[in-house]
């Protein structure tokens, strides 16, 4: 080494500090990416346990607080349904035509409407039997209605020489009060004048 000029020996020391400067780097670099990984796993650990905790606790709520209600020999169900129902009207022995929506529309409510197949669909969350009544059907589909009239027809009105009243008839069961009737999954109703 003694052989070496004072100008080499600076270089080797230069080129010995720059090694030691980029080791020293490598280092800091590895410990804070060490570091950065350590900081991701816990927040990845973290939210992991929160919504883990929050999926258990929200499994052990019982969302169910109504009981369902009992209607004739049905047990309605109090949230989402999809029911259908048929209806038929008559006014003194002629057949009345329903509304019915254009093209692929629904005529009504999202929760009590027609299609254009004519039957009565009831679908979405129904809280309570009084929102799925006959008379809020014929209502929604733009049929005025009252308890004692239909179509502009009243009880005792003229029907063939006589006067006549408004009777729904439930899958072959006749009903007096067609107004609060409500409509249950599968029911054939004739809704008659006579």
């Amino acid at each position: 080494m003694e052989n070496i000029s004072q100008a080499e020996k600076q270089m080797l020391k230069d080129q010995q500090a720059t090694k030691e400067k980029e080791t020293a780097e490598n280092e800091a670099n590895k410990k804070q990416r060490a570091r950065t990984t350590k900081k991701v796993i816990y927040w990845v650990l973290g939210i992991v346990i929160v919504f883990g905790g929050l999926g258990f606790l929200i499994s052990k709520i019982d969302f169910k607080t109504v009981e369902p209600t009992v209607i004739g020999n049905v047990n309605f169900p109090t949230g989402p349904i999809h029911w259908h129902a048929d209806l038929t009207a008559s006014v003194c022995g002629v057949n009345r035509e329903l509304p019915k929506p254009v093209g692929n529309a629904h005529l009504g409510t999202v929760q009590l409407h027609t299609h254009e197949d004519g039957r009565i669909h009831i679908e979405a969350s129904v809280n309570s039997p009084d929102e799925i009544k006959l008379f809020r059907y014929l209502k929604n589909i733009g049929i005025k209605v009252a308890e004692d009239s239909v179509f502009d027809v009243k009880n005792g009105d003229d029907c063939n020489g006589n006067p006549g009243k408004w009777v729904l008839t439930a899958n072959g069961i006749e009903e007096e009060d067609f107004y609060n009737h409500v409509i249950l999954d599968g029911q054939r109703l004739s809704l008659d004048f006579k």
